[in-house]
């Protein structure tokens, strides 16, 4: 098999890696957050209109969202440090563009962009940055 078959092989298998993870995201978060509702909300005040309950539902989604962004950011550090102790310099380059387009996203989602969305085009962006030397 030429290597270009096998290198357009291994992008495909990583591409559809990504869209899988990202559908596994948005679940995750729906059940992170489900989860985290129905323990909370006994202990919230009685007289909370429906607007208040939902409210509060979105701020749980929001900090669990923020949370799941901070540890792709952690995992994306400890990538880079391991590729940097190896003597890969060009490094330097790559994982500062992908926290830059992490925090970019980050920002969207402030703005409404959907999770998943934001997720997707971190990944996609993240496979063209560490895959360019």
């Amino acid at each position: 098999m030429p290597s270009e078959s096998i290198d357009k092989k291994v992008i495909s298998d990583h591409i559809f890696t990504i869209y899988g993870l990202t559908a596994r995201f948005g679940s995750i978060l729906d059940k992170a957050t489900d989860e985290n509702w129905e323990k909370n909300k006994s202990t919230l005040p009685e007289d909370l209109s429906e607007d208040e309950k939902v409210a509060i539902e979105t701020g749980i989604a929001n900090g669990l969202r923020s949370q799941f962004f901070a540890e792709i950011e952690e995992a994306t550090r400890t990538h880079a440090r391991v590729r940097l102790k190896s003597g890969d310099i060009s490094i330097r380059r790559s994982f500062p563009s992908a926290i830059e387009q992490l925090e970019h996203n980050s920002k969207l989602l402030r703005l409404n962009l959907n999770e998943s969305a934001a997720l997707e085009d971190f990944m996609l962006s993240s496979l063209r940055i560490w895959s360019t030397k």
